[in-house]
């Protein structure tokens, strides 16, 4: 995936798992507006995974991106671990990053 005007969200009834792509947009969104134009990410949706040339730190940072705009998901995370919202905001954040991150 590259930087494209279009929002994942448009097609969010083609792709079979928009979290990940929302992700992927985000890291590929950060990148392009901070001045790397031809920053790209892959995308393996048979693993369920985003590989490129960015940081666990940039992936980590694009989920809590991701939370911050879909607070429904951080609120479920609270009601089934019982925790606070911060520490649900941080554990959803790690699960996503458990499941996506593709870099070795």
């Amino acid at each position: 995936m590259h930087y494209q005007a279009d929002n994942v969200s448009d097609i969010k009834g083609k792709v079979p798992n928009i979290s990940l792509m929302k992700i992927a947009q985000i890291l590929v969104n950060n990148r392009y507006f901070n001045g790397d134009k031809r920053f790209f990410v892959v995308i393996h949706s048979f693993n369920n995974k985003i590989e490129g040339k960015f940081t666990k730190a940039e992936f980590m940072e694009a989920c809590k991106h991701f939370l911050n705009a879909n607070k429904k998901y951080v609120k479920e995370f609270k009601e089934m671990n019982n925790t606070t919202m911060e520490e649900a905001y941080e554990g959803q954040a790690k699960q996503y990053f458990d499941m996506y991150y593709g870099n070795k």
